[in-house]
């Protein structure tokens, strides 16, 4: 063992942060031969000219996780009897030091006896893979997992664990099977769980009424950083009414400013369709003589096809005000009718000339 094999050793390691801190004597041969960065580290540099000693900190590592090292360094010890936690830990730790066998050992001894620890602890889990993507195995298992059951993270008791890097990583990812305004309601959950001391898992909106404005502050701060501002500028039209309000306090007022003014797309090919009647999917055509209302673009907004013909209202509500196109495009009688949407896509097949409205 590493305890019986320190004398004569020509390298102090200090290892931990407070409280727990621990020095270890070990042997720059010994290191050199198991690991690149240990090569690169035992410079001279490094070295205590006094007393001929290589003197190295390493505050990343727990004492314990780094005892584990030494012993599988010295002895070639298979590391066996410790907990999932540990595992990951030691995962980290070798990846710094650049020890590959200590490395896809834990690895693989994390996917083989772990696995329902990994999906219980979401937030731990997450926060290693994504800093460390290149342990593809585990990154890949844990990403899968999270993105077919994102809500096993977001209703956990350690949602308050997972830190930015991961959170971002998850926002950016087109594959979370969640709606938007889902992805808002776990961006705001978390940020809640970030400056909150207590249990969220039953957390709502009416929790709000009893905050304070420093609670409000704190979670602006919190989730007001400019990579989440990014993901949700082009998003801003969709947010419910129930809560613009507090949309608009987190998000500052210049993001909503419009660089354009609003204008008219003059075309005359512009028209709605719908596949629910696929042998006749035209809806409605733009009016000839309205061809220079055809399209409202306003960046504030979402799309509009003439005035209000059809018009988002948020993420999946639309209005229609028949007027600007051919046919109304519901059966109703009423002048305004309300609409729920499913899914959309705007198609611009020509080039448009803009009407700018000064």
């Amino acid at each position: 063992m590493w305890l019986k094999s320190n004398r004569n050793s020509d390298v102090k390691i200090i290892v931990g942060s407070e409280p727990n801190i621990k020095e270890f004597g070990v042997h720059s041969s010994v290191l050199r031969s198991c690991s690149l960065y240990f090569q690169r580290a035992l410079s001279e540099r490094w070295k205590n000219k006094k007393h001929d000693v290589y003197i190295m900190t390493m505050p990343n590592i727990h004492p314990n996780i780094f005892m584990l090292i030494l012993d599988y360094i010295y002895t070639g010890k298979i590391i066996l009897n410790t907990s999932a936690e540990d595992y990951l830990n030691l995962l980290v730790a070798s990846d710094e030091l650049e020890l590959l066998e200590i490395a896809e050992f834990a690895q693989k001894r994390l996917i083989k006896e772990f696995t329902p620890w990994l999906f219980s602890n979401l937030a731990k889990s997450l926060n290693i893979v994504c800093r460390h993507n290149h342990f593809q195995e585990l990154h890949n298992l844990i990403l899968k997992f999270t993105f077919s059951n994102p809500y096993s993270l977001f209703n956990s008791v350690g949602l308050s664990l997972l830190d930015e890097i991961a959170m971002i990583f998850l926002l950016e990812s087109d594959e979370l099977e969640l709606e938007e305004i889902e992805v808002w309601n776990c961006l705001i959950k978390w940020g809640v769980s970030k400056i909150l001391d207590e249990d969220i898992t039953n957390w709502s909106n009416k929790n709000v009424s009893r905050w304070s404005d420093e609670h409000f502050k704190a979670l602006k701060e919190t989730i007001s950083h400019r990579h989440k501002l990014d993901y949700y500028r082009n998003y801003s039209c969709g947010i419910p009414r129930k809560i613009w309000k507090l949309f608009k306090f987190f998000f500052p007022e210049p993001l909503f400013k419009a660089e354009k003014k609003p204008y008219f797309s003059q075309t005359s090919n512009s028209f709605i369709f719908s596949f629910t009647d696929q042998s006749n999917p035209v809806l409605s055509r733009v009016k000839d003589e309205r061809k220079n209302e055809a399209i409202w673009n306003n960046e504030l907004c979402g799309p509009s096809f003439g005035l209000l013909d059809l018009c988002m209202k948020d993420s999946n509500r639309w209005i229609s005000y028949w007027g600007t196109y051919e046919h109304k495009i519901t059966n109703s009688k009423k002048l305004t009718e309300e609409l729920i949407v499913e899914e959309y896509e705007v198609l611009a097949f020509d080039n448009y000339n803009p009407i700018i409205n000064n």
